[in-house]
């Protein structure tokens, strides 16, 4: 876990960023990555991913691994890349402020295994063919609140599933969305694709 991350905290490890910027260019570079119980905090960072499966803030390992991102940019260009990103034993993320921009295929803006909050963020995620706003998988959960959301995608707006890769137990996601305004560029994607047990809170 955690190869070729640009920031990477673990094992109970605290570390805060703010300002400065964090560049990724290899395959599966996350550039601020957390695991296992590591706390990593960042206030206006500008992070810039330009290969595949490089997500913008990664967290994933469980035992309380953190992300706490405030006012941050986050842009990251290729498939496979989502910019707000939990992934296999979840994790818990809060975003407050700052522009999330996923520009390839198969991303959403948010993805989660986790517990995760976006609160007063704009996201775009601009790929025609599989670009989502934001994907839970299994037990988990998102709340967006107060957030300007867009993608362009023909798939859909959100998807609430259970892959059965392992990468999260369960088939009851929950999200909420309060205050914000989520937009489908295309007319062909329906809003939300469900293969689960769904808890929605509109």
């Amino acid at each position: 876990y955690g190869i070729n991350a640009g920031v990477y905290v673990s094992t109970k490890g605290v570390l805060t960023m703010k300002g400065g910027s964090i560049t990724t260019d290899a395959d599966g570079a996350n550039a601020a990555f957390c695991y296992n119980g590591g706390t990593l905090n960042l206030y206006d960072v500008t992070i810039y991913n330009s290969a595949t499966r490089s997500r913008g803030l990664h967290c994933t390992g469980g035992n309380g691994a953190t992300i706490n991102a405030y006012n941050c940019t986050v842009t990251t260009t290729k498939a496979t890349s989502s910019t707000i990103a939990t992934d296999r034993g979840g994790g818990t993320v809060y975003v407050n402020g700052g522009t999330y921009t996923a520009n390839g295929a198969k991303c959403a803006i948010v993805y989660s295994t986790g517990d995760m909050t976006v609160k007063k963020i704009k996201g775009y995620s601009n790929n025609t063919s599989e670009g989502d706003i934001a994907d839970i998988e299994g037990d988990n959960n998102i709340t967006i609140d107060s957030c300007n959301l867009t993608c362009s995608g023909t798939s859909r707006g959100v998807m609430l599933y259970q892959s059965g890769s392992g990468d999260a137990s369960g088939y009851n996601p929950t999200m909420k969305i309060s205050h914000s305004n989520l937009t489908l560029v295309s007319s062909a994607a329906p809003f939300c694709e469900v293969s689960t047990a769904v808890n929605a809170f509109l």
